[in-house]
């Protein structure tokens, strides 16, 4: 239910040619942003590399004297490309402070640089409804579990009087892209008014999304190994009359690993209470997920997972041009 795109791609011609190529852009060609330059430890052009190389081939198949002599009907065609790209991520979260992983929450009584939900809080007993003295929660009360999930945040990097907003955290993270294409052709001059064309294109993409869950030690890999193959026959029946008969297979792997050597460990944060169903979990060390008012809200993920799509396609088209005058 979506639009069709085609694309044609090159084929081999009677003469053997090829090119080579690459695009740069790049940190040093680069001026840094009004905005960056105004921003206190921004005052230089974030780190940007991006690498478009190739090449291509292409010409007859022949045997000089032997197999299509005059190079007209069977050619070949070879291309291959790669993009490196590296950039910058950054984020800006609003975490537990120091004082609120012991269970102070005294820093939410008044309005003031120091209070990062910007509003007010009286912490009340919840077995009472009395406000707690300090809004701090008695040692005898505290969860293990509780301060282990506000421990699993990343710890406050910005001084009281420096946060972003309510922000108490700034960080950045190198984002890196590969992909590689592979792009294979053959065609068949079968006769002057028949064609066969047979294309591969290979697409390889790969991603490490740093930033991609709150802690930095959960990101996510993208791993998408994908194909495309198609056989085209097209015959002009007569001046005005063309059919294209038409298919494809088309591979859409998709793989989100997950490196558990850097996975954020919840009993490193201390959380240890009990799965409901703890048999058969592909990360049985996975911290919780948790929304908490005021905070970003805390992700474990990804969990690993694969999908594969293959799609199988043919088509015929019949066309037919008028030409009228007036």
């Amino acid at each position: 239910s979506g639009g069709q795109i085609r694309i044609i791609t090159k084929s081999g011609t009677q003469e053997f040619d090829g090119a080579a190529y690459d695009y740069v852009r790049n940190t040093v060609f680069n001026a840094n942003t009004w905005t960056r330059n105004h921003t206190p430890g921004q005052q230089f052009v974030p780190p940007f590399r991006y690498n478009q190389f190739g090449y291509n081939v292409g010409g007859p198949f022949y045997i000089p004297g032997k197999f299509n002599k005059d190079k007209s009907k069977y050619f070949w065609y070879w291309a291959q490309e790669w993009v490196r790209y590296r950039f910058t991520d950054s984020a800006t979260w609003t975490v537990p402070t120091e004082l609120m992983r012991q269970g102070n929450f005294s820093e939410l009584l008044t309005l003031g640089p120091q209070n990062i939900l910007g509003k007010v809080v009286q912490l009340k007993d919840p077995t009472t409804g009395a406000p707690l003295p300090g809004n701090i929660i008695p040692a005898g009360e505290l969860s293990k579990n509780g301060l282990g999930i506000l421990k699993a945040y990343p710890a406050p990097n910005l001084a009281v009087g420096n946060f972003i907003g309510t922000s108490n955290f700034y960080i950045t993270a190198l984002h890196p892209q590969n992909q590689r294409k592979d792009t294979l052709a053959a065609d068949i001059n079968v006769t002057d008014k028949q064609r066969l064309q047979f294309r591969r294109n290979n697409y390889y993409f790969f991603e490490y999304q740093p930033l991609d869950g709150t802690p930095t030690e959960t990101p996510k890999f993208f791993d998408r190994p994908n194909q495309t193959n198609s056989l085209d026959y097209v015959w002009t029946l007569t001046p005005t009359l063309v059919n294209e008969a038409l298919a494809t297979v088309s591979l859409d792997d998709v793989y989100i690993p997950v490196d558990t050597a850097h996975f954020f460990n919840r009993g490193t944060a201390g959380i240890d209470y009990p799965y409901i169903f703890p048999t058969d979990k592909l990360i049985p060390t996975r911290i919780p997920t948790a929304n908490i008012t005021g905070l970003n809200g805390l992700t474990g993920g990804p969990y690993p997972s694969h999908s594969s799509g293959p799609i199988y396609t043919f088509t015929d088209s019949l066309t037919r041009s008028e030409e009228h005058t007036s």
